[in-house]
């Protein structure tokens, strides 16, 4: 998953950092769930090159007018705009009004487009709001309902997503926002990250993710299916191996990941074919036995399929790994 993260002039520092240490924990840790678990390549950009935070700190990094429009998911930390009147005068700027454009360009071929706190007016200042969902500090909603009307604000909400949108309420809610996000692609990943931070807010992000954080059972449904990828997948004998029965399985697995566990696994097998397609030399034959499949031909379809790219195109690709759900039609 490759993950790009603008950094505006004036951005919270706080927000930045728990971005980035999120993410740096989900590419370190996420090899204790299995050698095919979600790998995650990190890009920081600003418009110009150039960044200031709001505590100072100068900060060089790519040109987000110059990088490609392949990210999988866009992260835009908030801003430390503390009144409603400084929140008007960053939307006022030339930068924002020049991320406006990019994150359009962006979201083209974005899974997601995410951010938090202030940062929800420059999502919905690009257009990228428009009747969708949202949510964003509590005492900016004001000013949100009458600035962006066509949006659906509801501030009550920790964490919403919408469409190709994912917000959180608050400054603070930074942590929660990555969590979201992996928690839509890896569960496992997830799972790992929030032990590391200790993050008891994440049991706050509403009755679905309480849910999953309270058997782990989709977490340990998807660490099988990835150690076992070239085995024919029996539905029955898993949820035998996880002490449950496959009706309680199958809607655990639905209420985490938003698809079949059928449709997952099938991702799954996906993910891992794409990074063998691009880290190895072996044949498309081989590659569709270590992910279960007995012919190459069924794997070259599935791969058209869901990604909407051949095998030739895939092999030279630097594209971003297929997430487990919520990214394509089941079945």
């Amino acid at each position: 998953m490759r993950v790009r993260v603008l950094v505006l002039d004036g951005v919270l520092d706080s927000g930045l950092a728990a971005v980035l240490d999120a993410l740096q924990a989900a590419q370190e840790l996420g090899q204790q769930v299995g050698r095919s678990a979600l790998k995650i390549d990190v890009e920081r950009v600003a418009v110009g090159g150039q960044a200031r935070s709001a505590l100072g700190w100068a900060m060089s990094m790519a040109d987000a007018r110059h990088v490609k429009t392949d990210a999988d998911v866009v992260i835009v930390p908030a801003m430390a705009t503390r009144t409603p009147e400084s929140v008007l005068v960053a939307l006022g700027r030339d930068d924002v009004r020049e991320a406006f454009d990019l994150l359009n360009q962006w979201s083209d071929r974005a899974n997601r487009v995410a951010t938090a706190g202030s940062g929800t007016f420059v999502l919905a200042g690009s257009g990228l709001l428009d009747r969708e969902q949202a949510t964003t500090s509590w005492w900016l909603a004001p000013l949100f309902r009458e600035r962006f009307p066509q949006v659906k604000l509801d501030q009550t909400q920790v964490v919403v997503f919408s469409g190709k949108t994912v917000t959180a309420r608050a400054a603070l809610a930074h942590v929660d926002l990555v969590l979201a996000l992996l928690r839509s692609t890896s569960f496992a990943v997830a799972q790992v990250v929030e032990r590391y931070l200790d993050d008891d807010r994440a049991t706050d992000a509403g009755p679905e993710a309480r849910s999953e954080l309270a058997d782990g059972l989709a977490a340990s449904f998807e660490r099988l299916v990835r150690s076992q990828l070239n085995e024919r997948f029996d539905l029955e004998e898993i949820a035998h191996r996880l002490a449950t029965t496959p009706r309680t399985l199958e809607r655990r697995v639905k209420d985490a990941f938003g698809v079949t566990p059928v449709a997952m696994v099938q991702n799954l097998r996906v993910q891992r074919a794409v990074d063998l397609l691009q880290t190895t030399s072996s044949s498309i034959d081989e590659i569709a036995a270590m992910v279960g499949y007995s012919e190459g031909v069924t794997l070259r379809a599935l791969l058209r399929k869901k990604l909407g790219r051949g095998v030739k195109e895939l092999r030279s690709s630097t594209m971003g790994l297929l997430g487990t759900g919520r990214t394509g039609p089941e079945g």
